[in-house]
């Protein structure tokens, strides 16, 4: 269901630190221009970032700073936006030739995660996203090869957030705590991995704990209502 969360984040890393090894005085601009576009593109819907500013860039490993990340609600369900991210930061290794030229990301994360679930008729808002940002990873699989740049994540973790619930099933919506999140590495099996497919793995790790609260909402809303 909630899978989602992170196509910006993975469009982000990819798009993000490749934009970063070409021109770093215009990183800012090309890193929010790159996530809105392909995001946007892999979801379905509208990606914002309100900015993007790059950090210890004379270190080995600089950092990415991204703030203000937004996905829209698919069109069909209430609310304006589905994901909402204060600040995403990116540690990446920033020595050249890489083998292979993959870029290899040491560090991925979130905090100040808001995730509205909106369910209506049978359906709800993230697993629709979800399903667009499946349908991308698979038609990026097709193209692994000329695919570039590869991308290898040593690890994504998230700060507890907030996750907004409104299903018919509960009498209004409510909020409640988002546990962290984390992945293991990403990519180094396949010995690189797309966006797309990075995009994927981050937003399954988010869509378990969410789903989770979710699902102990509802039952909690039924065992106490009345017979």
């Amino acid at each position: 269901m909630i899978k989602k969360l992170l196509v910006a984040v993975v469009v982000l890393v990819a798009v993000v630190v490749g934009g970063l090894y070409l021109v770093a005085g215009n990183l800012p601009k090309i890193v929010r221009s790159e996530i809105e576009t392909q995001g946007s593109r892999a979801l379905g819907v509208g990606v914002r970032v309100r900015g993007a500013e790059l950090q210890q860039a004379d270190s080995p490993e600089p950092m990415i700073r991204l703030t203000g990340l937004t996905v829209a609600n698919p069109q069909g369900f209430v609310g304006d936006n589905a994901i909402t991210i204060d600040e995403v930061w990116i540690r990446y290794d920033g020595r050249p030739n890489q083998p292979g030229g993959r870029i290899v990301v040491r560090e991925v994360i979130a905090s100040g995660i808001v995730v509205a679930f909106v369910g209506e008729s049978g359906a709800n808002n993230l697993e629709t996203l979800q399903r667009s940002a499946i349908a991308a990873a698979r038609e990026s699989a097709t193209r692994r090869d000329q695919e570039t740049p590869k991308l290898l994540v040593d690890s994504f973790g998230s700060r507890p957030g907030r996750l907004q619930i409104t299903h018919r099933a509960l009498p209004n919506s409510v909020t409640v705590t988002m546990p962290p999140v984390g992945t293991g590495s990403i990519g180094r099996r396949e010995n690189g991995a797309t966006a797309a497919e990075v995009a994927q793995r981050l937003l399954g790790a988010i869509v378990v704990e969410a789903v989770r609260s979710v699902i102990t909402e509802v039952q909690n809303a039924l065992s106490t209502k009345p017979k």
